[in-house]
């Protein structure tokens, strides 16, 4: 490969190298396409921090992680088009050869200005890059202190997470659990990681940085954590090195099952301290939701509607009707991937009662003739998850 500069770490070399290139490709399609509509282009995410996962799996590089991006458009009417651009930017990138994919989100803006004390939009403001358009457009974003995180955001990183390891249940309790499945579980290690300091008000906005901060808290407060301390610590040390250079690293093969085992610890501590409340999970959970107003929960249940369609989704009303009072898709979908992430490893098939109950909470659950697997009951989970949580905050 050309261009790389030798004196820099190879995988920092390399990083910067397909950046440029990924954000040159990106930059030209966005101008041609969008015109004088574009404001500004600008690349959020792991990739924007210098920290994007790559590995030669021998038939070249391949990211591991992905190239988000944020569209900033004049009108309304341009955030329609995303599909269009999406493909476009594939399209270009592919012809290339670079293998990634890629996230584009069209919005207008005053869409920076009023974004909420999230973990995105603290690492917006701290690392992300405009590589077109207004230089100046991050001035808006709010810069929130750290002790102004929303633990709740937090929280629902640790559920996406889990929720998204679900994809992988079969695979588990397996002595060599695939590359895919290891990569699921380093990504799980990492947020739980991300969400456990936001709550402890020691959040950091790089991977390294957060190791690192988890390092001293080891040494300093162990007491903090709701585990071993050390042990974590070391734990995301290793998959951090994994992350920002992931080959030539031997994972031990406890990976997976340790991820599941910290993730439940974790996520039971931070309902006690996101409620206030004591007892086990459900009770915790049911605390949980009814902190939602019904504001929140009547938007999160009208974006199902428009999701699936008023035509279609007309024979769902009277199932939503009964989870409405348990809270909205997102929460239902939530406690769904909990009560067969609790499960885990998929060492027995899952029980009827089981199923009935995950099945319950989704919102579109999967008609079928025999008697639900793990993989089935965690497909309807994912997908749910992606149809009805994925684009937007309620």
């Amino acid at each position: 490969m050309t261009g790389i500069d030798n004196s820099l770490p190879p995988h920092h070399a390399i990083r910067m190298h397909l950046r440029m290139s990924i954000c040159a490709a990106v930059r030209e399609e966005c101008q041609a396409f969008l015109g004088s509509d574009l404001v500004a282009l600008i690349l959020t995410g792991s990739l924007a921090r210098d920290e994007a996962s790559i590995l030669d799996d021998g038939s070249g590089l391949r990211f591991l992680s992905d190239a988000e991006f944020l569209v900033v458009v004049h009108s309304h009417a341009a955030q329609s088009l995303q599909p269009q651009l999406t493909g476009r930017v594939e399209v270009a990138l592919a012809r290339l050869g670079l293998r990634i994919h890629v996230s584009l989100a069209l919005v207008q803006p005053g869409y920076l200005a009023l974004l909420p004390p999230h973990i995105f939009t603290y690492e917006l403001r701290s690392h992300g890059l405009v590589i077109a358009g207004d230089a100046t457009i991050l001035a808006s974003v709010p810069q929130y202190a750290v002790s102004e995180l929303s633990r709740e955001d937090a929280w629902r990183l640790l559920a996406n997470r889990m929720t998204e390891f679900l994809g992988s249940a079969g695979d588990i309790g397996s002595d060599t659990p695939s590359p895919e499945t290891q990569y699921r579980a380093i990504k799980l290690f990492l947020d739980m990681a991300t969400s456990l300091l936001v709550f402890l008000g020691e959040y950091e906005p790089t991977y390294q940085g957060r190791s690192t901060r988890l390092v001293q808290l080891a040494a300093r407060e162990p007491s903090r954590l709701p585990f071993p301390a050390i042990e974590f610590a070391a734990r995301i040390a290793q998959c951090t090195a994994f992350k920002l250079s992931p080959e030539g690293l031997n994972l031990p093969a406890t990976l997976c099952r340790d991820a599941v085992d910290h993730a439940r610890l974790l996520w039971t501590w931070e309902l006690r301290h996101l409620t206030g409340a004591s007892g086990a999970d459900d009770v915790l959970f049911r605390h949980l939701c009814r902190q939602l107003s019904t504001v929140m929960t009547l938007r999160g249940w009208m974006y199902a509607v428009r999701a699936e369609g008023w035509h279609e989704s007309w024979r769902h009303w009277t199932h939503w009707l009964t989870l409405f009072t348990r809270g909205t898709p997102r929460y239902c979908i939530y406690e769904a991937a909990h009560l067969l992430f609790c499960q885990l490893p998929a060492d027995s098939a899952p029980t009827q009662e089981l199923a009935r109950n995950v099945e319950h909470l989704l919102p579109v659950s999967s008609p079928r003739i025999h008697e639900a697997s793990w993989n089935d009951l965690a497909d309807d989970i994912v997908w749910n998850y992606r149809r009805f949580t994925v684009e937007t905050r309620a």
